[in-house]
């Protein structure tokens, strides 16, 4: 006896009605949760990094915009003490070291000097021995001779460029920076330098 068609669509649809679905619904909901899990650990991976980027290029930024404003100002007072040192040169050149008057003379106009700008710590004259001719009043102790120091024995062949030395502890009121020219005599001989001394502070 043939199956009636009701018979055969009960046999093919039972065992379909009586199977578990492939996946649960708990299941589905897990592995849905544990995606959007991983986008949100993503999206802010993503976010952090972005954010750190940014500040680390405008830090960059900044420090950047420092170190130009520090060498401007840096350059800046190096030419100011390079002028005064020029006003030192002149004041070298025209002095008759033999007359106690006129050595007193430029002790004057050296003291108005060195009160020009602050960061100058002190004004220096030295004759060709390296031994101190004038240096400014108002900053202290300086030392009676250089002939050893690498910014006096620079300056002893022709030439009267701007030396301008690392920093030294010359002095007893701290560490300086040290910008010299040598002072040339008759025929060009070498009569000594005049340096001026800079804090580093």
């Amino acid at each position: 006896m043939r199956p009636t068609k009701a018979e055969l669509h009960a046999a093919l649809t039972a065992p379909d009605l009586a199977r578990k679905p492939y996946v649960s619904v708990a299941r589905l909901q897990r592995i849905y949760g544990f995606v959007f899990l991983l986008c949100m650990v993503a999206l802010l991976t993503a976010v952090g990094w972005w954010s750190y980027a940014g500040a680390l290029r405008e830090a960059r930024s900044m420090a950047q915009s420092l170190t130009h404003l520090a060498a401007n100002q840096v350059g800046r007072m190096i030419e100011s003490a390079d002028l005064l040192l020029i006003d030192l040169w002149r004041i070298a050149r025209v002095t008759d070291w033999g007359d106690p008057s006129v050595v007193a003379l430029a002790q004057k106009d050296v003291d108005i000097l060195a009160r020009q700008l602050p960061h100058i710590a002190r004004l220096m004259i030295y004759g060709p021995d390296g031994k101190l001719r004038i240096a400014s009043s108002d900053h202290g102790s300086v030392p009676d001779s250089v002939d050893l120091e690498t910014f006096f024995a620079v300056h002893r062949p022709a030439g009267g460029d701007l030396y301008i030395s690392p920093v030294q502890t010359l002095q007893p009121d701290g560490p300086a920076i040290i910008l010299s020219r040598r002072v040339a005599g008759r025929n060009d001989m070498f009569d000594g330098i005049v340096a001026v001394t800079i804090r580093p502070a």
